[in-house]
């Protein structure tokens, strides 16, 4: 989904800069007008950002509600409070969306961002207006506060944590609006958490049916568009295509992309998908090139580092096939590891130990090849001992580890003192899993879509015991056997998983020659925040070889491509 970009200032005191965007908004972009003080510009085209504007209401973007209600129920005269109405807001519906209630009649202007965090909400005042934007257009510079600065303590964060990365932005006199975040008059509250949803008790009941029900529900509104399924060969994206078969929906393209070495190439599970979906499917290698600095930087100017778009090649290639066959909707799995429970861990049975069957740990032990007293023992231990802060890249200096420790920590990881292990576990990967919402040209071209993140999804799995998620000692073993009547036999039984960790190993190899200079003489060594020797032998073939690290580099290069762009805005004239 394309950005959206709100103003909201006194008709009669407008600053030249947004008088003068009143009349020529950037090329690309449409204005709006919702009032004499209220304008929003969005990008007209198959992926524009919905509005819906009623009374003091607005809803930007994609908005889902269930059966007994419309979208335009949403948007009432009532008021019990922007709090209240933030509730509301969660319960009747889910989506890409924010909501932002206009002041009107002595009530303050509040903005609300959906749960699921696909639609980004930034928050700022300049010249008396009130700026809310998901996006942030070249054309829009003038509007930037006048002493805004890259934060340098949040930067240090998203290096040393890259969850941090979907937390707030790593920009000054910005205020970032969470996933479930509302803001009123200044003042930040996290309305909607995930901790909210874990049960605190264990009680065996058969959740198959509402799993297969809600996953239906996340896709059924994609069913009548144009769709392209990327196809892996993996349990999470063949779960969403028996969905959206399922809701009848139709697949203009199954795409399946493969690695040159055995670990990258699913072909033959995706072929077994497509042929059960009745698909045919398209088959693009993933052949390594060095990367392309220009084209990593056309995505590094908004809020956010651009990891979603690191793989540039690929994301070219899907937003240009979208465009040549007309492809409203991209699909994918993304998000199934997390909310389906992938990793082995001790943890799982920690969270309700007394209520965990001989069996159950029989499975989990075998599952994870230890002792089944060994396993409750961690899990023992992980129950009662305070989680050890993560470890971090050594070659961040200290100054990036003391500023990182003052970076304010992801609103979604604040309040679970009452959580077990396994559901910490899992809440820190859904923080990190809303980085796929990033920004992309694929995006641009279509509407990325990763229904398997979505808000009812979200509220089900985290309530779902994690033993229960791994049921028979297997990862994402409750998803197997759901779905086992909709997918290929070989798909809902295997065990192993694709990995591309060595096609990006060989990308930042190739590389290299391009990498030194840049992150070696870049900011953030100029800054203190990484060790220039350390990271010397980090840009190293053997280094790349032996110990990988390609995570690290990845996220390094896309932060000091963000810096670049964001230092060279900030410097020119406002």
């Amino acid at each position: 989904m394309s950005g959206f970009v709100l103003t909201i200032g006194r008709p009669d005191q407008a600053p030249p800069w947004l008088s003068r965007l009143r009349l020529e908004p950037g090329a690309g972009w449409a204005r709006q007008a919702l009032g004499d003080d209220v304008d929003v510009f969005t990008q007209p085209g198959p992926t524009r950002c919905a509005v819906l504007a009623g009374g003091p209401d607005l809803l930007l973007g994609d908005v889902q509600v269930d059966g007994r209600h419309q979208p335009q129920g949403l948007l009432h005269p009532a008021w019990d409070g922007p709090k209240e109405q933030a509730l509301v807001m969660t319960r009747r519906a889910w989506g890409d969306y924010v909501h932002v209630r206009l002041p009107k009649d002595g009530r303050p202007l509040s903005i609300f961002r959906a749960p699921s965090g696909g639609l980004e909400a930034v928050t700022w005042l300049h010249d008396g207006v009130r700026l809310v934007a998901s996006t942030f257009p070249d054309w829009f510079e003038a509007a930037l506060p006048k002493a805004m600065a890259v934060d340098w303590r949040q930067v240090a964060g998203v290096l040393g944590n890259p969850t941090q990365h979907t937390g707030e932005v790593c920009l000054t006199d910005l205020q970032t609006i969470s996933p479930g975040g509302l803001w009123v008059e200044g003042a930040l509250h996290q309305v909607w958490t995930p901790a909210a949803f874990v049960e605190r008790r264990r009680n065996r009941v058969d959740w198959a049916p509402d799993l297969l029900a809600t996953v239906d529900q996340v896709v059924k509104p994609w069913s009548h568009a144009r769709i392209l399924l990327e196809i892996s060969g993996g349990l999470d994206s063949a779960i969403v295509g028996s969905a959206l078969a399922a809701c009848g929906g139709e697949i203009t393209c199954g795409l399946n992309y493969y690695g040159g070495d055995p670990q990258g190439d699913e072909r033959p599970y995706a072929r077994a998908v497509a042929q059960r979906l009745g698909v045919s499917l398209t088959e693009a290698p993933k052949a390594p090139q060095p990367l392309d600095m220009a084209a990593l930087a056309v995505c590094s100017g908004d809020f956010r580092p651009a990891l979603n778009s690191f793989d540039h090649i690929h994301d070219d290639h899907v937003a240009a096939l979208c465009r040549a066959l007309d492809v409203e909707v991209i699909l994918t799995g993304q998000g199934g590891d997390n909310v389906f429970f992938q990793t082995p861990t001790p943890w799982i049975a920690a969270d309700h130990l007394a209520r965990a069957s001989v069996s159950e740990l029989a499975d989990l032990a075998r599952w994870q090849g230890q002792s089944i007293w060994s396993l409750y023992a961690a899990a023992w231990r992980a129950r009662w001992d305070r989680p050890a802060p993560k470890s971090r890249p050594d070659v961040l200096t200290e100054k990036a580890r003391g500023l990182a420790a003052q970076a304010a920590p992801h609103p979604w990881l604040c309040d679970l003192d009452q959580v077990g292990p396994a559901k910490r576990l899992q809440i820190e990967s859904l923080a990190n899993a809303l980085i796929v919402h990033g920004s992309s040209r694929r995006g641009a071209a279509a509407r990325l879509q990763h229904p398997l993140l979505a808000q009812p999804l979200l509220e089900l799995c985290l309530a779902i015991p994690a033993l229960d998620l791994t049921a028979g000692g297997i990862d994402r073993g409750l998803a197997r056997r759901t779905f086992a009547h909709r997918i290929p036999k070989e798909v809902a039984q295997r065990r192993t998983k694709g990995r591309l960790s060595a096609h990006y190993g060989q990308i930042i190899a190739q590389s290299l020659p391009v990498l030194r200079p840049m992150l070696l003489e870049g900011r953030l060594v100029a800054e203190g925040l990484v060790q220039a020797d350390r990271l010397e032998e980090w840009l190293s073939v053997d280094h790349l070889i032996w110990r990988g690290g390609y995570g690290v580099l990845v996220n390094l290069i896309m932060t000091e491509l963000w810096v670049t762009a964001w230092e060279r805005r900030l410097q020119l004239p406002r």
